[in-house]
């Protein structure tokens, strides 16, 4: 019986039970005991979940540790919390100061030697399962205590979903989010598969059905945000799933009424619950959405949960009166962590029940005539923005600690169904201070959900007669960006008035200049996907997704829908920053083509750092591809060389890309033009991964040095992996030896790129399968020059033994290696992608001399 599954990473619950015993017991050598908690800092896959059952079954509690967070956000919950270790993976996390951070991966040598058997008498029901950190109204987050109860009660007996024996819960949510709870304990307390969904997949809707039931899920969840946000592209995209549960903030009627109305789910249900009630506390089955309805109904309590809407005196309110909710039962919170003042204040005496305990949860509802209750609104300035809970007083306190802000509020603004969180600032006498300056200053000290997408700079605060903020009075937003030297300008034609009229739909911000700025104008993410949907839908283009970084402004967009410009001009150099005193770097994309994948790099190398990404032509399904590397080098130079005519130039490229980085590096030599840097992003030279090399003394020194690595991933391996990866390495290597015997080699560029192409849209696909091609194609002439080549330590079982990955052959100058931490999937991919960016900019300034900042030895 398969238990998880990641890609092709499967564990069968015997496999999953005895890895997770040895874990365990591994742990209590390590002192871990009843309640004694455990950082998990892991990105969401196969040792999430081996982690968080290692914990449990030691005795102790997790507290998840997001990578993604600001470092110093990380530092408060590590303190807060007092854990003394944390378990990491792939190279997350490491380095915190003042507790211990171990990768699993290193240590599971040590855990392999503990018995495979159980531990018994370690749990009960009331002690603590893990410590969530939420955002806080004081400035700081704040810890939830949930109990094992809690976790058993939200998918045990449950009478909203009954997952059975062999079922597929999909897997889509980071364990910092609490509807983890509900994908992992959902499938393996009730015998089900929890298969992992990719997150490029999820926010990327058309296509998500046919990646839906390829995975064979059956049972989803998703936040109301993502719902919407799929509902609009694809509204068909949940047909087939035997169930799909939605929730985190009020629904939007017309998303939900559209994914009915295209046939959606057998069931589809909208559930509530703030995660000191674990994760659910009421559900309502949505079987239609009528015309005149203007909310979908939270619902009524789930089994061992209560729900009592109360007004101010605690007394039970009239059938359609506005009170507040409380929940209570077994799925409540013990409390919040190390603040006992806080839990009184939340965690009230239940006045209908002797000793026992309601949750206030500062939410006001109604129960309509039939029982279910209907969610009002917030009685307090807590909100929710794309599933995630946040105290505005939070983001307030960080922003008074900014020297140019005098006093700062944060409120939430919703329209057409659409939320934003609009700053308004008062400056200190003498300062100026820009939105886009303290956006950028927030970015280091909140999560990406807290930044305020609009500012509005005030003269005064407005104030209550008691001297606090009085929100009511605060001005709307305006209509347009409130930014020094910005003037509104209407557009000219029909075709800039059409893209205005969608981004004021999209942003909710009216009028919308043809100079506005998508994401100055609060645009992110999910929204893109939305304009770029639209786009193919209105108009029947289809662009990349990085055509917004350089063709951020509506006046932009227009030109390249019109193709006023070459494509050239603008399919080929994305100015992801354009900015910067530094030398321009310019990074080429990996198979597929997408420059917006390179996106986390160029920001972790700093705001001072110009950064240009290369996309490949063909992405607009318009432009036919390169099908030679040396067309596709030359191509991108005449780009590179309009914007910086002569050198010396900075070039590298990840993967697929470090080649063609390589080939403009010789074009450009040949001009005479100089290279002060050629980074190659943990990628091979041509024919090194599948020729193979003869057995000699350089042979047998390169398979040492790497034989540990070899070792540790391969003793992670499930048999039935094993079984997978070596008959696929063995297929491989037979194709290169029959080669190399001067017989034809039948390996297709499709069966090399393998797992790279299955969660990839299906012009991506192409497009890889093009440049696997050309790849095989490419005879590597030398360069006289050096390549600096960042290689990830951790090699894949049967990956070349080669140090250098075969540029040594090529590389007449040498070749520096510089080793990052994380696997080859995820480098470009917080934590990872700050190791590769900070040994990056050393390497930039090691040729401009600028090393005094740094020290010598990386």
């Amino acid at each position: 019986q398969a238990a998880v599954r990641y890609g092709e990473r499967r564990l069968s619950y015997g496999e999953l039970d005895e890895r997770t015993n040895r874990l365990a017991r591994w742990l209590r050598r390590q002192g871990v005991g009843r309640e004694r908690l455990v950082g998990l800092g892991m990105e969401r896959g196969m040792e999430m979940v081996i982690g968080m059952l290692g914990v449990i079954k030691a005795g102790g509690a997790y507290v998840p540790l997001d990578a993604s967070y600001p470092a110093e956000r990380l530092s408060y919950m590590i303190g807060d919390s007092g854990v003394e270790l944390v378990m990491s993976s792939g190279g997350v996390l490491k380095g915190q100061a003042g507790v211990r951070v171990v990768q699993l991966e290193e240590v599971w040598g040590e855990v392999e030697k503990e018995s495979g058997e159980g531990l018994e008498g370690v749990n009960e029901a009331g002690d603590l399962g893990y410590v969530m950190y939420t955002s806080g109204s004081t400035g700081k987050p704040k810890g939830v205590s949930v109990v094992q109860r809690g976790m058993v009660r939200l998918v045990k007996g449950a009478d909203y979903l009954q997952v059975r024996a062999g079922e597929r819960v999909g897997q889509a949510s980071n364990m910092s989010f609490d509807a983890a709870t509900f994908e992992v304990w959902g499938a393996l307390l009730n015998g089900g598969e929890l298969v992992g969904v990719e997150r490029e997949a999820m926010l990327r809707p058309r296509g998500l059905g046919g990646v839906l039931r390829e995975l064979g899920v059956e049972h989803l969840f998703v936040t109301t945000a993502l719902f919407n946000q799929i509902a609009a592209v694809e509204g068909g995209a949940f047909r087939g799933l035997k169930t799909v549960l939605f929730g985190g903030e009020a629904a939007t009627v017309g998303w939900v009424r559209a994914v009915v109305e295209a046939g959606g789910p057998e069931r589809l249900l909208h559930v509530y619950g703030p995660t000191e009630s674990t994760t659910f506390a009421t559900w309502y089955e949505v079987k239609g959405v009528g015309e005149k309805e203007r909310t979908v109904a939270i619902g009524r309590a789930i089994a061992n949960t209560s729900a009592y809407v109360l007004d101010e005196e605690m007394e039970l309110t009239a059938e359609g009166v506005v009170g507040e909710l409380y929940l209570g039962g077994d799925g409540l919170a013990r409390g919040y962590w190390k603040q006992a003042g806080q839990t009184a204040e939340k965690f009230v005496p239940h006045p209908y029940g002797e000793g026992e305990r309601l949750y206030r949860t500062g939410d006001m509802v109604r129960r309509r005539w039939d029982g279910e209750i209907e969610f009002v609104g917030r009685r307090d300035e807590q909100v929710k923005v794309r599933g995630y809970r946040i105290e505005l007083g939070e983001i307030e306190a960080v922003l008074g600690e900014h020297e140019g802000v005098e006093q700062a509020a944060v409120v939430l603004v919703e329209e057409g169904g659409e939320k934003r969180l609009v700053g308004y600032v008062v400056k200190k006498e003498g300062e100026e201070v820009r939105g886009v300056e303290l956006r950028q200053w927030l970015k280091g000290r909140l999560p990406e959900y807290m930044l305020p997408g609009q500012w509005v700079m005030l003269e005064r605060m407005p104030l209550t007669p008691n001297g606090k903020v009085d929100r009511k009075a605060l001005p709307p937003p305006p209509q347009q960006r409130q930014e020094a030297g910005d003037e509104f300008a209407a557009p000219r034609d029909e075709l800039e008035s059409r893209l205005c009229r969608l981004w004021e739909d999209l942003l909710n911000v009216q009028p919308v200049g043809v100079n506005d700025n998508f994401f100055e104008l609060g645009g992110h993410s999910l929204l893109a996907v939305r304009l770029f949907s639209r786009l193919e839908q209105d108009f029947g283009q289809r662009l990349p997704l990085a055509t917004l970084f350089q063709s951020p402004t509506v006046s932009e967009l227009a030109a390249v829908l019109r193709q006023e410009r070459a494509a050239a001009d603008w399919s080929a150099l994305v100015p992801i920053h354009a900015h910067g005193e530094r030398p321009t770097f310019f990074c080429v994309h990996n198979f597929g083509g997408e420059a917006l994948d390179l996106a986390p790099l160029a920001q972790a190398m700093g705001d001072d750092q110009p950064f240009y990404a290369l996309q490949a032509r063909g992405l607009d399904g318009v432009e036919p591809p390169h099908t030679s590397i040396a067309e596709m080098a030359a191509y991108y130079l005449d780009a590179v060389r309009e914007h910086q005519p002569h050198g010396p130039y900075y070039l590298g490229g990840y993967c697929f890309g470090g080649v063609v980085a390589y080939e403009m590096a010789r074009q450009l030599q040949t001009q005479g033009e100089p290279i002060a840097l050629l980074a190659v992003i943990d990628g091979g030279a041509p024919g090194y991964l599948h020729d193979i090399q003869p057995l000699s003394l350089r042979w047998v020194l390169n398979f040492t040095l790497n034989l540990r690595y070899w070792l540790r991933d391969f003793f992670q391996l499930p048999p039935s992996e094993v079984r997978v990866v070596v008959l696929r390495r063995f297929k491989r290597i037979f194709k290169a030896m029959q080669k190399q015997l001067g017989k034809p080699a039948q390996m297709t560029p499709k069966e090399i790129i393998g797992d790279h192409m299955r969660e990839a849209p299906l012009h991506r696909q192409k497009l890889m399968e093009i440049h696997m091609q050309a790849i095989l194609n490419y005879r590597t002439p030398p360069y006289d020059g050096r390549v600096t080549l960042f290689r990830i330590q951790r090699m894949p079982l049967f990956s070349r033994q080669a140090h250098d990955m075969g540029w040594g052959r090529v590389a007449r100058g040498g070749v520096t290696l510089q080793y990052i931490s994380g696997a080859h999937h995820n480098l470009l991919a917080p934590p990872y992608v700050n190791e590769l960016a900070q040994k990056l900019r050393r390497c930039i300034d090691q040729t401009t001399g600028d090393t005094d900042r740094y020290s010598s030895s990386y």
